[in-house]
């Protein structure tokens, strides 16, 4: 059955088990098998990418970054300082952000540290993924890093 939303959805990604959908004003919908939970809870940015980690588990990344769980989504750090981040990917430990002027920032989940990461170019980085060994790859508008 399909799943209506007053707001424009922009990025989906999933797992055969679960799948996870962003967008405008803040709108974060999960859906399983049972069905589709709104996980909005009226955070208000608009979400441009969005990396689940595990199942039930998802990062989201806008205006800011935020943790998703299967019940709900917490705001965790806003990301002004990346200039619109525009790609998330991450794990349970790490998370990386790339945004504007190529700026790739690496954020430890357990220390609730930041660390800016020269990533070479001035491209705006628009696409990221992560291998399961960590390694993170990025891609940006004439770049691959």
């Amino acid at each position: 059955m399909p799943r209506k939303t007053e707001t424009r959805i922009l990025i989906i990604r999933g797992t055969s088990a679960e799948t996870w959908a962003v967008g405008e004003q803040g709108t974060i919908i999960r859906c399983n098998t049972f069905g589709c939970d709104d996980l909005s809870g009226g955070i208000g940015s608009t979400y441009v990418d969005l990396a689940p980690y595990s199942l039930g588990g998802a990062l989201v990344v806008g205006d800011s970054l935020s943790n998703c769980s299967s019940t709900s989504c917490d705001l965790r750090v806003s990301v002004a300082g990346v200039e619109s981040a525009e790609a998330v990917v991450g794990n349970k430990t790490e998370v990386w952000l790339g945004g504007a002027m190529g700026v790739l920032v690496k954020i430890d989940r357990q220390a609730g540290q930041a660390q800016v990461i020269p990533s070479g170019t001035t491209d705006r980085l628009t696409g990221m993924w992560m291998s399961s060994s960590g390694e993170v790859w990025a891609v940006g508008r004439r770049s691959m890093i």
